[in-house]
């Protein structure tokens, strides 16, 4: 599912019109057209806040998982090699390589956070 797909399903789930969601997030009601036509592609700011709104992750709204599946992206060799690593790992570490990524990730986007609330 793409994004723009996702963004309205989560949108219509919660019962909103464009309007009604644009006001919520301090936006407009064409940028959320934009997003969800895919004519547009949000920032990593507003990546944010629709994760905070709609209370997922930001891969859950991109769809990571679909992505990669599908070779819609090319890895780089280092990208390729660490996935290469981690199929290697038992069970119990490629948890602990989980954890220490989404602690990774989190303090990225908390120190973005923080940025947007100093700005």
């Amino acid at each position: 599912m793409s994004f723009g797909t996702k963004l309205k399903e989560l949108r219509e789930k919660k019962g909103l019109s464009q309007i009604e969601f644009a006001k919520l997030t301090n936006l407009t009601r064409s940028a959320i057209s934009m997003y969800e036509l895919e004519k547009r592609e949000p920032n990593l700011n507003t990546l944010i806040t629709f994760a905070k709104f709609f209370n997922v992750d930001i891969n859950t709204l991109l769809e990571f998982n679909n992505i990669i599946s599908n070779n819609i992206i090319e890895l780089s060799a280092d990208e390729k090699e660490l996935i290469k690593k981690y199929r290697q790992l038992p069970s119990d570490r490629k948890e602990t390589v989980k954890l220490i990524l989404d602690n990774q990730v989190n303090a990225v986007i908390q120190k973005e956070e923080e940025k947007l609330r100093n700005a």
